[in-house]
């Protein structure tokens, strides 16, 4: 299991550090896709959180693609 994995699993069972760090990691690009013709929508903002944040919860480490877990399986 390589770093980012177990950082998705950590954060998946609620440690705050790990949601902190996934949530430092991509939050610039949250605020980047919150721009809507050329400025920041705080709504879209908000929105895409939301959905960053429910992607972990739903987050299903059984079937991640394109690691060794998978690729033995070819």
């Amino acid at each position: 299991m390589n770093e980012f994995e177990e950082l998705l699993r950590n954060a998946k069972q609620g440690e705050t550090e790990a949601q902190e760090e996934l949530w430092n990691r991509y939050q610039p690009l949250v605020r980047k896709l919150s721009r809507v013709d050329g400025r920041h929508s705080e709504d879209l903002y908000q929105e895409l959180s939301l959905v960053f944040f429910k992607s972990i919860e739903r987050f299903n480490p059984d079937i991640l693609v394109g690691t060794a877990k998978t690729e033995k399986k070819k």
